[in-house]
């Protein structure tokens, strides 16, 4: 995550890979209601001309458990003892006196970012970094390429999982209930996939990996924490950004080898307050959205694809934690394809900015 090299220090700066999941819209051409194909639990629908719901809805109660959050405390000494081997301090000449920066004589590197964020990276992260393109912005996209539900030779995806919580329980760190995604990448695909570019634009081969084998082989992890079934949602690096995988709070590469990077922004310690929230249901929230994009005059066409009842958490103010619906949309229109999204408060029905 910290290497001497320029371009390294900047990809450190901006995280890890960002991974996503491919979204598909659908289009609307009548003005008649919409009712999304694949609900699990009742009917739910969305109206106007230029608005379509293609996503699953879940019926859910009328009011929801109250939950606090709180960061855990990330234990520098400990996190150099399981992360390093004989770690050393590296300084960099930046105004930032919040953030620690380590790393080992093999390569391996950690950064701790207020004493609650930790990023370790090893020597072949760089490599993968070159290889794997899952946000479907990127024009070089390649997220169909990886596998998504096949076991790779080496370990299940559970015990791959069981190496980065294993990590995570050394630090005292219990992520409870999680939601995930996983890539399988192989080394085969990710090497046919590396590429890179110089300053000017041009592909550099200068950088790329001299062999793959078959111990490249991992999987990709992306991790939101839950509770009582709900989703944890936060600002991700101080913006509230979409509910993709490319911003979940939590994201690591596990190879044969063992943990190959962990990008974790902050884990948090939810617990029930012992009270209850009342909240308003999705249909009411859908009234609300085609509202608002169900009659706007335009070629625009907006797809629901993603519908989420989250804790959002506030780790800028007192880890203030809001239920709200998190409604993901792709628009489409003569210009291309673009992602909105809209948040909406659970309790009182108001857009959340």
């Amino acid at each position: 995550m910290f290497c001497f090299k320029t371009k390294k220090a900047l990809a450190l700066c901006l995280c890890a890979i960002t991974l996503s999941t491919c979204f598909t819209g659908c289009k609307a051409n009548k003005s008649e209601q919409k009712t999304t194909t694949n609900n699990t639990s009742e009917k739910f629908t969305v109206s106007g001309d230029n608005l379509s719901l293609d996503t699953t809805i879940e019926k859910v109660p009328d009011s929801i458990d109250e939950v606090v959050v709180k960061p855990y405390k990330i234990d520098v000494e400990k996190t150099k003892d399981i992360f390093l081997d004989k770690a050393e301090k590296v300084s960099y000449d930046v105004p930032d006196n919040t953030k620690e920066y380590y790393q080992d004589k093999e390569g391996n590197q950690i950064r701790i970012d207020n004493k609650e964020g930790l990023y370790f990276t090893t020597e072949f992260y760089w490599n993968l970094m070159n290889c794997v393109r899952l946000d479907p912005r990127d024009e070089k996209y390649n997220g169909d390429k990886f596998l998504k539900d096949t076991d790779l030779d080496f370990m299940s995806r559970e015990e791959a999982l069981n190496v980065l919580l294993d990590k995570l329980e050394l630090l005292g760190i219990q992520l409870g209930d999680i939601e995930f995604s996983c890539y399988g990448l192989e080394h085969n695909t990710l090497e046919e996939e590396e590429y890179a570019e110089d300053v000017e634009g041009q592909e550099d081969k200068s950088v790329y990996k001299d062999k793959w084998t078959k111990d490249d082989d991992c999987y990709y992890f992306v991790i939101r924490q839950k509770k009582n079934g709900i989703v944890e949602y936060h600002k991700y690096g101080g913006i509230m950004k979409n509910y993709e995988d490319c911003n979940s709070s939590i994201q690591a590469v596990v190879s044969k080898r063992g943990l190959e990077s962990l990008d974790m922004e902050c884990a948090l310690k939810i617990e029930n307050t012992g009270k209850k929230v009342k909240i308003i249901q999705p249909q009411a929230v859908l009234d609300i959205v085609s509202n608002k994009y169900g009659k706007i005059i335009g070629t625009e066409k907006y797809t629901i694809n993603s519908f989420n009842l989250c804790y959002m958490s506030d780790l800028f103010n007192d880890n203030k934690v809001t239920p709200i619906y998190q409604c993901h949309m792709l628009e489409e229109s003569d210009e291309g394809t673009r992602v909105e999204q809209l948040l909406i408060n659970a309790e009182t029905g108001e857009e959340v900015q």
